[in-house]
């Protein structure tokens, strides 16, 4: 048994052809006598057009699909980018107040480790 027999009957009787590489008589498909008298053109050209084809098909689905999430990316990381710049300024524009700092103007770690007063 070859391993790729079924491969070439099935790329044959798909396109239509002969040989591989070269033109030739066809092994599979033929219904008359005269069709396995006559060579026919080689398959290699045809299953290279429909692997191309596919190729085209597949690249323009993932551009469909790459370009709209490329624009919400974008619009989405601008708007946090617009909401990252509020945290820090009031609505005059001017830098906002010390709120949320202790005694010696630093935060307090704690609160935001999880920590309680005491450890």
């Amino acid at each position: 048994d070859e391993p790729l027999f079924a491969f070439f009957r099935h790329v044959q009787l798909e396109f239509v052809c002969g040989g591989f590489c070269s033109k030739a008589v066809p092994l599979f498909g033929p219904r008359t006598i005269a069709e396995t008298l006559r060579p026919v053109r080689p398959c290699a050209p045809k299953l290279a057009d429909a692997v191309e084809s596919s190729g085209h098909i597949l690249s323009i689905t993932a551009l469909v699909t790459a370009l709209p999430v490329a624009i919400i990316s974008f619009v989405l990381f601008c708007a946090a980018q617009d909401d990252d710049d509020d945290d820090f300024e009031d609505d005059q524009g001017h830098p906002a107040d010390n709120a949320g700092e202790d005694e010696e103007g630093l935060l307090a770690v704690g609160a935001y480790a999880g920590l309680d007063e005491y450890g």
